[in-house]
Protein backbone atom coordinates (compact mmCIF):
# COMPACT_ATOMS: atom_id res chain seq x y z
CA UNK A 1 0.00 0.00 0.00
CA UNK A 2 3.05 2.33 0.81
CA UNK A 3 4.39 1.39 -2.61
CA UNK A 4 1.18 2.26 -4.34
CA UNK A 5 0.94 5.64 -2.46
CA UNK A 6 4.54 6.44 -3.33
CA UNK A 7 4.16 5.58 -6.90
CA UNK A 8 0.53 7.80 -6.85
CA UNK A 9 2.79 11.15 -5.44
CA UNK A 10 5.62 10.28 -7.64
CA UNK A 11 3.17 10.25 -10.41
CA UNK A 12 1.36 13.40 -9.91
CA UNK A 13 4.89 15.17 -9.24
CA UNK A 14 5.91 14.32 -13.00
CA UNK A 15 2.51 15.47 -14.55
CA UNK A 16 2.72 18.40 -12.73
CA UNK A 17 6.70 19.11 -14.07
CA UNK A 18 5.08 18.29 -17.92
CA UNK A 19 2.26 20.45 -17.50
CA UNK A 20 4.37 23.88 -16.06
CA UNK A 21 7.42 23.05 -17.82
CA UNK A 22 8.18 26.25 -20.10
CA UNK A 23 8.89 26.35 -23.62
CA UNK A 24 12.29 26.39 -25.10
CA UNK A 25 13.57 29.55 -26.65
CA UNK A 26 12.76 28.40 -30.52
CA UNK A 27 9.53 27.65 -29.25
CA UNK A 28 8.58 31.04 -27.58
CA UNK A 29 10.59 32.62 -30.79
CA UNK A 30 8.25 30.63 -33.10
CA UNK A 31 5.15 31.49 -31.38
CA UNK A 32 6.16 34.99 -31.39
CA UNK A 33 6.88 35.02 -35.69
CA UNK A 34 3.67 33.71 -35.77
CA UNK A 35 2.19 36.70 -33.68
CA UNK A 36 3.83 39.41 -36.09
CA UNK A 37 3.21 36.86 -39.32
CA UNK A 38 -0.41 36.58 -38.31
CA UNK A 39 -0.72 40.68 -38.18
CA UNK A 40 0.69 41.23 -41.05
CA UNK A 41 -1.29 39.30 -43.20
CA UNK A 42 -4.37 40.73 -41.83
CA UNK A 43 -3.00 44.10 -42.65
CA UNK A 44 -2.50 43.17 -45.83
CA UNK A 45 -6.03 41.32 -46.69
CA UNK A 46 -7.65 43.82 -44.78
CA UNK A 47 -6.11 46.91 -47.07
CA UNK A 48 -7.43 44.35 -50.41
CA UNK A 49 -10.79 43.83 -48.37
CA UNK A 50 -11.16 47.76 -48.16
CA UNK A 51 -10.03 48.29 -51.71
CA UNK A 52 -12.36 45.38 -52.80
CA UNK A 53 -15.07 44.66 -50.05
CA UNK A 54 -16.12 41.47 -52.36
CA UNK A 55 -17.43 38.31 -50.51
CA UNK A 56 -14.06 36.11 -51.45
CA UNK A 57 -11.80 38.96 -49.34
CA UNK A 58 -14.05 39.78 -46.78
CA UNK A 59 -13.73 36.19 -46.09
CA UNK A 60 -10.06 35.99 -46.50
CA UNK A 61 -9.26 38.66 -43.87
CA UNK A 62 -11.50 37.47 -41.68
CA UNK A 63 -10.33 34.05 -41.19
CA UNK A 64 -7.11 35.43 -41.00
CA UNK A 65 -8.15 37.84 -38.38
CA UNK A 66 -9.51 34.95 -36.54
CA UNK A 67 -5.74 33.48 -36.88
CA UNK A 68 -4.62 36.36 -35.38
CA UNK A 69 -6.12 36.52 -32.75
CA UNK A 70 -6.15 32.87 -31.63
CA UNK A 71 -2.29 33.47 -31.56
CA UNK A 72 -2.56 36.61 -28.91
CA UNK A 73 -5.34 34.47 -27.22
CA UNK A 74 -3.08 31.69 -26.52
CA UNK A 75 0.87 34.22 -25.75
CA UNK A 76 -1.83 35.78 -23.48
CA UNK A 77 -3.08 32.90 -21.44
CA UNK A 78 0.12 31.91 -21.09
CA UNK A 79 1.79 34.70 -19.20
CA UNK A 80 4.16 32.53 -16.51
CA UNK A 81 5.37 31.40 -20.23
CA UNK A 82 5.68 34.43 -22.47
CA UNK A 83 5.57 37.32 -20.07
CA UNK A 84 8.18 35.73 -18.18
CA UNK A 85 10.30 34.95 -20.75
CA UNK A 86 10.25 38.22 -21.87
CA UNK A 87 11.33 39.66 -18.74
CA UNK A 88 13.90 37.44 -18.72
CA UNK A 89 15.41 38.50 -21.90
CA UNK A 90 14.92 42.77 -21.23
CA UNK A 91 16.61 42.08 -18.05
CA UNK A 92 20.01 40.20 -19.32
CA UNK A 93 22.49 41.99 -20.82
CA UNK A 94 23.95 39.41 -22.54
CA UNK A 95 20.85 38.58 -24.38
CA UNK A 96 19.96 42.21 -25.96
CA UNK A 97 20.18 42.31 -30.12
CA UNK A 98 20.24 44.37 -32.97
CA UNK A 99 18.26 41.56 -34.78
CA UNK A 100 15.23 43.35 -36.52
CA UNK A 101 11.77 41.73 -37.66
CA UNK A 102 9.21 43.02 -40.09
CA UNK A 103 6.25 44.52 -37.80
CA UNK A 104 3.92 46.20 -41.01
CA UNK A 105 2.65 45.13 -44.02
CA UNK A 106 4.59 47.05 -46.99
CA UNK A 107 2.27 48.56 -49.70
CA UNK A 108 3.38 48.08 -53.51
CA UNK A 109 3.32 51.40 -54.07
CA UNK A 110 5.82 51.81 -56.93
CA UNK A 111 8.26 54.33 -55.52
CA UNK A 112 11.02 53.56 -53.27
CA UNK A 113 10.15 51.91 -50.01
CA UNK A 114 12.81 51.78 -47.23
CA UNK A 115 12.18 48.32 -45.53
CA UNK A 116 13.45 49.63 -42.01
CA UNK A 117 10.50 51.97 -41.82
CA UNK A 118 8.58 48.75 -41.55
CA UNK A 119 11.00 46.53 -39.22
CA UNK A 120 11.18 46.54 -35.56
CA UNK A 121 14.07 45.87 -33.20
CA UNK A 122 13.59 42.16 -31.33
CA UNK A 123 13.61 43.61 -28.25
CA UNK A 124 11.68 46.81 -28.60
CA UNK A 125 9.38 43.54 -30.48
CA UNK A 126 9.34 42.00 -26.79
CA UNK A 127 8.50 45.59 -25.32
CA UNK A 128 5.38 45.89 -27.22
CA UNK A 129 3.68 42.36 -26.55
CA UNK A 130 4.36 43.04 -22.87
CA UNK A 131 3.16 46.68 -23.07
CA UNK A 132 0.08 45.77 -25.12
CA UNK A 133 -0.72 42.34 -24.75
CA UNK A 134 -0.09 41.80 -21.20
CA UNK A 135 -0.08 45.58 -19.42
CA UNK A 136 -2.49 47.39 -21.31
CA UNK A 137 -4.54 44.01 -22.63
CA UNK A 138 -5.04 45.05 -25.99
CA UNK A 139 -7.40 43.52 -28.19
CA UNK A 140 -4.62 43.32 -31.15
CA UNK A 141 -0.98 45.16 -31.31
CA UNK A 142 -0.54 48.75 -32.24
CA UNK A 143 -0.69 48.77 -35.70
CA UNK A 144 2.66 51.15 -36.11
CA UNK A 145 4.79 51.11 -32.92
CA UNK A 146 6.40 54.23 -33.42
CA UNK A 147 5.57 57.08 -30.45
CA UNK A 148 4.98 54.40 -28.21
CA UNK A 149 6.35 55.84 -24.65
CA UNK A 150 8.19 52.31 -24.55
CA UNK A 151 9.89 52.92 -27.93
CA UNK A 152 13.31 54.90 -28.28
CA UNK A 153 12.87 57.23 -31.09
CA UNK A 154 16.43 57.56 -31.43
CA UNK A 155 17.13 53.71 -32.46
CA UNK A 156 15.10 54.39 -35.44
CA UNK A 157 15.13 58.18 -36.49
CA UNK A 158 18.85 58.17 -37.44
CA UNK A 159 20.36 60.08 -34.00
CA UNK A 160 24.09 60.96 -34.12
CA UNK A 161 25.35 62.39 -30.69
CA UNK A 162 27.77 63.71 -32.58
CA UNK A 163 25.55 66.38 -34.61
CA UNK A 164 23.85 67.74 -31.69
CA UNK A 165 25.11 71.10 -31.59
CA UNK A 166 24.56 71.37 -35.56
CA UNK A 167 21.35 70.33 -34.64
CA UNK A 168 20.52 72.85 -31.92
CA UNK A 169 21.80 75.84 -34.09
CA UNK A 170 19.24 74.45 -37.05
CA UNK A 171 16.56 74.02 -34.28
CA UNK A 172 17.00 78.08 -33.72
CA UNK A 173 17.38 78.41 -37.47
CA UNK A 174 13.58 76.89 -38.21
CA UNK A 175 12.13 78.49 -35.15
CA UNK A 176 13.27 81.92 -36.28
CA UNK A 177 12.38 81.63 -39.97
CA UNK A 178 9.69 79.09 -40.28
CA UNK A 179 6.55 81.25 -38.08
CA UNK A 180 6.53 77.69 -35.93
CA UNK A 181 3.27 77.14 -34.01
CA UNK A 182 3.73 75.66 -30.57
CA UNK A 183 3.03 72.20 -31.51
CA UNK A 184 6.16 72.71 -34.09
CA UNK A 185 8.20 74.62 -31.68
CA UNK A 186 8.05 71.53 -29.65
CA UNK A 187 8.58 69.18 -32.67
CA UNK A 188 11.89 70.95 -33.94
CA UNK A 189 13.20 71.58 -30.45
CA UNK A 190 12.61 67.66 -29.62
CA UNK A 191 16.49 65.67 -30.36
CA UNK A 192 14.29 62.53 -31.15
CA UNK A 193 13.74 64.74 -34.48
CA UNK A 194 17.38 65.13 -35.39
CA UNK A 195 17.35 63.24 -38.49
CA UNK A 196 14.43 66.03 -40.06
CA UNK A 197 15.56 69.14 -38.66
CA UNK A 198 19.16 68.95 -40.17
CA UNK A 199 17.52 67.96 -43.36
CA UNK A 200 15.09 70.58 -43.56
CA UNK A 201 17.83 73.12 -42.71
CA UNK A 202 19.64 71.77 -45.32
CA UNK A 203 17.17 71.87 -48.01
CA UNK A 204 16.18 75.48 -46.83
CA UNK A 205 20.01 75.85 -47.33
CA UNK A 206 20.34 74.72 -50.96
CA UNK A 207 17.35 75.97 -51.99
CA UNK A 208 16.51 79.12 -51.00
CA UNK A 209 14.56 80.72 -48.13
CA UNK A 210 11.73 81.60 -50.19
CA UNK A 211 7.97 81.48 -49.91
CA UNK A 212 7.08 78.37 -51.53
CA UNK A 213 10.11 76.60 -49.82
CA UNK A 214 8.83 77.82 -46.22
CA UNK A 215 5.58 76.78 -47.06
CA UNK A 216 6.81 73.28 -47.85
CA UNK A 217 9.23 72.91 -44.82
CA UNK A 218 5.88 73.98 -42.63
CA UNK A 219 3.74 71.26 -44.64
CA UNK A 220 6.50 68.84 -44.14
CA UNK A 221 6.66 69.44 -40.29
CA UNK A 222 3.33 69.09 -39.84
CA UNK A 223 3.15 65.44 -41.58
CA UNK A 224 5.65 64.40 -39.90
CA UNK A 225 4.15 65.21 -36.61
CA UNK A 226 1.63 62.40 -37.43
CA UNK A 227 4.24 60.10 -39.15
CA UNK A 228 7.83 61.26 -38.81
CA UNK A 229 8.59 57.69 -40.25
CA UNK A 230 9.13 59.10 -43.37
CA UNK A 231 12.17 61.34 -45.15
CA UNK A 232 12.11 64.99 -46.49
CA UNK A 233 12.87 63.54 -49.73
CA UNK A 234 9.45 61.41 -50.02
CA UNK A 235 7.54 64.15 -48.82
CA UNK A 236 9.16 66.41 -51.32
CA UNK A 237 7.84 64.15 -53.86
CA UNK A 238 4.51 64.18 -52.39
CA UNK A 239 4.36 67.52 -52.03
CA UNK A 240 4.93 68.01 -56.07
CA UNK A 241 0.88 67.46 -56.41
CA UNK A 242 0.65 71.02 -54.41
CA UNK A 243 3.44 72.66 -55.26
CA UNK A 244 1.91 71.94 -59.10
CA UNK A 245 -1.49 72.04 -59.31
CA UNK A 246 -1.77 75.74 -60.27
CA UNK A 247 0.32 75.00 -63.26
CA UNK A 248 -2.36 73.15 -65.93
CA UNK A 249 -1.12 73.05 -69.15
CA UNK A 250 -2.95 75.39 -71.47
CA UNK A 251 -5.53 74.60 -74.34
CA UNK A 252 -3.82 73.34 -77.12
CA UNK A 253 -6.79 74.37 -79.64
CA UNK A 254 -6.34 78.10 -77.69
Amino acid sequence: MKKKYLLFVVSIMMLGCAVVQPFDRQTIDLDFQKLVTSKINYEKYNMIATQDPGEKNIKKRDSIYDLYKSQISHIKKNPDVYLKFINKMLRSENQQTDETLPYRFIPKTGGYVNLKWYEVKKNDFYRIIKYSLFKMDDSVLPENFRGLAIIDEKAYNGYDETKQEEFRLASKFLRLHLSLTKEEIKFVKNCDNQVHVLSIKQYLDKEGLNRDNVAFTKWAIDYLLKSPDVSLGYLNNVYDAIRYQNQIPRDKNK
